[in-house]
């Protein structure tokens, strides 16, 4: 992996460039309360399934064999992560500006490729001074995540090979491979011990991405 020549870097951003996993948590689990379902599972546990694969809700329901639509649930979620975030500061993962840093100093650009829709991540950045080149959100016109077409949008005229994508779950990697895209697999204490089938050119901590550009900058 050549990070000197990449002059694209396409983050993920829950769970991967904020932490805020258990904000989304807490809103399903209010979300299945409202509809006096419970939600019985962990933080850990639940992340696998609606995080990681992204089929958590209608999985959940039918586990429990219970004849409910999931996009009630889903919706009503959205609305009460909204609440959250207006109301708490869901933070960046600590080691982000420094890395940012190093990758500006490698003459790249920076932009955000994301599930999440664009209102839900101006408002979580609203609280930091962090410049974007882009930010690509959920939009009607483009297929979420594991289709390639966020991916796709962020990339524009890039040659796939100067863009690496950082991703934390199975669905981010299978985009990114579908764009054609190289990918750092973003580990976290939340998918340490999961896996992946899709291809991915490093398994990295945030500490580690921020050492493997120091090593990059020493070279130029």
């Amino acid at each position: 992996m050549d990070l000197i020549n990449k002059k694209l870097f396409i983050w993920d951003f829950d769970g991967c460039f904020v932490d805020s996993e258990l904000a989304h948590y807490v809103a399903y689990l209010f979300a299945f309360q409202n509809q006096n379902i419970p939600l019985k599972m962990s933080l850990n546990d639940y992340y696998p399934s609606f995080t990681h694969l992204g089929d958590g809700t209608g999985s959940y329901l039918k586990k429990l064999g219970i004849p409910f639509d999931p996009k009630i649930i889903i919706e009503s979620k959205k609305e009460i992560y909204l609440n959250i975030i207006k109301q708490i500061v869901i933070p960046v993962f600590p080691k982000i500006p420094d890395i940012l840093d190093k990758m500006r100093k490698l003459s790249g650009r920076i932009g955000i490729a994301s599930n999440s829709h664009i209102l839900d991540i101006e408002i979580i950045l609203s609280h930091f001074n962090i410049p974007l080149d882009f930010i690509v959100g959920r939009d009607p016109l483009l297929k979420p995540k594991p289709s390639p077409d966020i991916f796709l949008k962020a990339l524009g005229d890039t040659d796939p090979k100067k863009a690496l994508v950082f991703e934390d779950s199975e669905r981010g990697l299978a985009a990114a491979a579908a764009a054609g895209i190289e990918a750092i697999w973003v580990q976290t204490p939340l998918n340490q011990n999961l896996t992946s089938q899709y291809p991915y050119c490093a398994r990295l901590t945030h500490q580690q991405i921020d050492d493997l550009l120091t090593q990059a900058l020493s070279k130029v």
